[in-house]
């Protein structure tokens, strides 16, 4: 019996250790039922690295496929690393990183297990600027195939986590 008291501080220590917090989404504007968007989540590393993690926010819709881009300015930020999450489709396209623009899309048969579209890691320059950053949905489909409406895309959030 006396290990238990050891275990549950392991545990409690184990689960203090963790990234820096997420800004708490009730800081978001909220979303009307049938509406979608971006959000750019921009997280200070160590020296000049960042990360910056696009996820999709939904109300009250069960999100099918997407398909957007994220454009910024190349010369504030040098792109090292880019991560989608493993489930379902999910597609990115660098090609066009080196002029500022970089196209996603994921599919799902059922719904998408993370909201992540995907995570960038970046070198940041002297003039880096996360406002300078923007992501738009070109469209997004519902899991029975029915378009959102362009009215029902809300425009994206900025978080920056320092």
């Amino acid at each position: 019996m006396q290990k238990r008291p050891l275990v549950l501080a392991v545990l409690l220590c184990v689960a203090c250790v963790d990234e820096a917090p997420m800004p708490d989404v009730t800081d978001l504007p909220p979303l009307e039922a049938g509406t979608v968007r971006v959000n750019i989540r921009v997280e200070e590393g160590s020296g000049d690295t960042r990360l910056i993690e696009l996820t999709l926010d939904a109300k009250a819709l069960d999100i099918g496929a997407y398909q957007g881009r994220m454009v910024f300015d190349p010369h504030q930020m040098e792109l090292l690393e880019v991560n989608t999450p493993d489930d379902n489709l999910r597609l990115v396209n660098t090609n066009n990183a080196l002029i500022g623009e970089i196209r996603f899309a994921g599919v799902a048969a059922t719904t998408f297990d993370s909201p992540v579209i995907l995570e960038l890691r970046i070198t940041a320059g002297a003039s880096f600027d996360p406002n300078d950053m923007h992501a738009e949905l070109d469209v997004v489909g519902d899991l029975l195939g029915t378009q959102v409406g362009r009215q029902d895309i809300a425009p994206p959030t900025l978080m920056i986590v320092r």
